[in-house]
């Protein structure tokens, strides 16, 4: 057992002794580890090439492409307006977990180009699977929608009281008759500031009328 003496007129010569070990909180640098199937989407950036910028109602938003050229990811940097945007969509994904489609949502540090290429300084945000052939909801009656959808939807937008669901935040794909949720960076709120903002348009729908069977 390890005693030390608390007498001041030994402090000096007790640290020179001993050489203190000092115990210090390490700098938390981001660790990001995306879900696993996630991982094989972000090996696939082609690093080489500038991202297009999308301007976006909540800020900028990256559309990423893959060695091919093809559409390959949506990527959302973090803004000082909404830090926990990236944490919320990540958090989003993983609370569907496949029920009502949120597309495969990541988080990374990745490098955007003020140049040619995306070797610049590094970014922290979210990357989503880019869901090819889907066009906003926005851009069709609600008619069309699949009634299990907007019911899966509307169950998750519940369960993580998101407070900007509106048709420009869902994806309608012809090809499969699918409503995919996307955008969920103003989930989570403050139940003491932000509770009164939540946002639910498919309360208007039709196919929200109908018995919940999901």
């Amino acid at each position: 057992m390890l005693v030390l003496e608390t007498n001041p007129s030994h402090r000096s010569e007790e640290k020179e002794a001993l050489n203190y070990v000092r115990l210090e909180l390490p700098i938390i640098q981001p660790v990001i580890v995306p879900p696993l199937e996630v991982v094989d989407l972000v090996r696939k950036v082609d690093v080489f090439r500038k991202p297009e910028s999308i301007e976006d109602g909540c800020g900028t938003v990256y559309k990423l492409r893959d060695y091919s050229n093809n559409e390959l990811a949506i990527f959302k940097p973090e803004e000082p307006e909404n830090p926990r945007a990236p944490w919320n969509e990540l958090a989003a994904y993983l609370l569907d977990n496949g029920v009502a489609g949120v597309p495969a949502t990541g988080l990374v540090n990745l490098p955007i180009a003020n140049g040619d290429s995306i070797t610049g300084k590094e970014k922290f945000g979210s990357i989503q699977e880019y869901l090819p052939e889907t066009e906003s909801a926005a851009d069709y009656g609600t008619g069309v929608f699949n009634v299990d959808d907007v019911h899966r939807i509307g169950v998750l937008d519940i369960r993580i009281m998101n407070c900007d669901r509106h048709s420009g935040n869902m994806l309608f794909c012809e090809k499969t008759k699918r409503l995919v949720p996307i955008d969920h960076g103003l989930c989570f709120p403050s139940a003491f500031t932000e509770m009164g903002n939540a946002s639910f348009d498919w309360l208007l729908f039709p196919q929200a009328k109908k018995t919940l069977f999901c």
